[in-house]
Parts: C-alpha cells; sequence; structure tokens
C-alpha cells in the first residue's frame, strides 16, 4: 500500500518488542504485513467507540501473522498481533486463491 502512514510511539513499540516479544513480532514485519497482495482485511472489535480492524497477511520473511489495528488522522496504528498456526480459520482463509 503506497504512502500508507504508521502511527508509533513507545506504548506501541514496546507492546510488540517488550511486553509481548516472545510473539517474535518486530516492527518492519507489522509494516510488510500491509503490502502483502494477497492480504486481506476484516472488521474486528470496537471499544471506547473506536473501530479496531484486523489484517491477516505474510510477513516478508513468510510468516502468516495477523495485526489488530486502528485508522487515527489517516494514520495506521497497530495495537497488536500474533503469528497464526495452520489450524486457525484465518489460515485456511488466507490459504484460499485470491
Amino acid at each position: 500500500m503506497k504512502g500508507l502512514e504508521f502511527d508509533w510511539d513507545e506504548g506501541n513499540v514496546n507492546h510488540f518488542l517488550i511486553d509481548n516479544k516472545e510473539r517474535g513480532i518486530l516492527i518492519e514485519d507489522v509494516e510488510s504485513v500491509f503490502h502483502d497482495p494477497k492480504a486481506f482485511f476484516i472488521f474486528d472489535s470496537e471499544k471506547d467507540h473506536e473501530k479496531r480492524f484486523r489484517i491477516i497477511g505474510k510477513t516478508k520473511n513468510d510468516v502468516l501473522i495477523t495485526i489488530i489495528f486502528v485508522k487515527r488522522l489517516e494514520k495506521t496504528r497497530p495495537i497488536t498481533g500474533w503469528r497464526l498456526g495452520s489450524k486457525s480459520r484465518f489460515y485456511k482463509e488466507y490459504e484460499k486463491d485470491r
């Protein structure tokens, strides 16, 4: 996605790199999944009057992940994310012909 701008600050950077380091998702993984041509988006939830979305796609290292994010002032703010195993319903959906 050309022109995509991310909203990173100490809070979400720490969430990905420190609080959940066992998940093994780096900032560049999060950003690269948005450039996967097979990635797809779904509505996830609404919290505090803010809609949250989910992207499911592969990183540049070919790892399937999901990222929960919000849109704020034309920027994409990643909230959380994790790897998807082969038993995930999203894994099966991703592997379908698109």
